[in-house]
This record gives structure tokens, C-alpha cells and sequence, in this order.
């Protein structure tokens, strides 16, 4: 009896699975609707896909470079390099230079004594900037002369300078000046003096 029973269960459950797979299938095999015919009015169409992006692989990564020399390199390769970029720093400096000479003689003979000194000197200095370059000049003579003869005593002397400035704004400024004097005998005497300044521009 209990054999029977469960045979029974059996043919029940297979008759119903049987049932739910023909149901499926029926759904899954239901036709779809015609296409509308060419010219139909269409209210809309569902398209489906799926999109896939893929990147090129001939790009380059972002690189940041950064130009510089390398310490061993020659400085004759290295100045064939090109885009270098060079901070340019205020520079300064300045130079002078100086010079002088000297000149005595003395004589003595029958007809009295003589003597005579000389003295010549000259400077120069200059000196440029970030403002601009300064120049100076200057030169100098003095002359002596003395003699003791039959006829008194004589004698004279001289002197001159000159000094040239040039200026930042490109002026330049010349000064010159002269002063010489006589003393002759029976109280003959002489002297001249003169200076000059000029203004030019380079």
C-alpha cells in the first residue's frame, strides 16, 4: 500500500514539472511582432548594445622635462646645447690705474747756476653697473725753472690739468685748465691763466 502511495507522489511531481517546462517554453517562444511595413509611422525604436572604450596604446605618458647640463659634460658640448635657460645676475666692477713721473737737473758754471724740475701724473678709474657704466679721467703737468746769472735772478713755472667724467646717461664732460707765471730781471714779470669745460654726448 505504501508502495503505491509513493508511486503515486511520484507521477504527480512529474506531471508538474512537465507542466512548468511547457510553459516556459511556450513564453520563450513567443513569436515577436511583425516589422512595420516601409513608410509605417514608427513611435520608437529600442536599440540595445553594450560600449566598450579602449585606449590607444601609441600615446606618450606626461613626462615633465627638465634642461639642465650635466657636470661631466665637456664646455665645448655643452654650449652646442639649445633652449638653455640662464638667469643673467647684476654684474658691477671697476678699475683705475695711475701714473707719474719725475724730472730734476741742476747746473752750475761760469755764468751762474740753473735748475729744473718737472712732475707729470695721470689717473683713471672706472667703474659699470646695473645702472650703467662711470668713467673718470684726469692728467697733470707742473714745470719749475730757475736760474741765477749775471743779469739777477729768473725764473718760472707752469702748471695744467685736464679731467674728462663720463656719465651714466652718456654725457661726457670735459674740464681743462692752465695757470704759468715769469719772474725776470729788473723786475719783469708775466703770468697766464685759462680753463675750458665742454659737454658732449655719446
Amino acid at each position: 500500500m505504501r508502495f503505491l502511495t509513493f508511486s503515486a507522489v511520484l507521477v504527480l511531481c512529474a506531471a508538474c514539472v512537465n507542466a512548468a517546462t511547457l510553459n516556459v517554453v511556450s513564453e520563450d517562444n513567443t513569436p515577436s511582432a511583425p516589422l512595420p511595413i516601409n513608410g509605417a509611422a514608427v513611435d520608437e525604436v529600442l536599440v540595445e548594445s553594450s560600449l566598450y572604450i579602449k585606449p590607444k596604446t601609441n600615446l606618450r605618458p606626461q613626462v615633465r622635462r627638465v634642461r639642465s647640463i650635466p657636470f661631466a659634460m665637456p664646455l665645448s658640448s655643452a654650449s652646442l646645447l639649445e633652449h638653455v635657460r640662464v638667469k643673467r645676475m647684476p654684474q658691477s666692477g671697476q678699475s683705475q690705474a695711475t701714473a707719474a713721473s719725475d724730472s730734476n737737473s741742476f747746473n752750475f758754471g761760469p755764468f751762474g747756476a740753473n735748475s729744473a724740475a718737472a712732475n707729470a701724473g695721470s689717473q683713471a678709474f672706472n667703474a659699470f653697473g646695473p645702472n650703467g657704466k662711470f668713467g673718470a679721467s684726469s692728467a697733470g703737468t707742473l714745470t719749475q725753472a730757475s736760474q741765477f746769472g749775471p743779469f739777477g735772478p729768473q725764473n718760472s713755472a707752469g702748471a695744467s690739468m685736464s679731467q674728462v667724467y663720463r656719465l651714466p646717461n652718456g654725457q661726457v664732460i670735459n674740464f681743462a685748465s692752465t695757470n704759468s707765471f715769469a719772474n725776470g730781471p729788473n723786475g719783469n714779470k708775466a703770468n697766464s691763466r685759462g680753463s675750458s669745460v665742454s659737454v658732449s654726448q655719446l
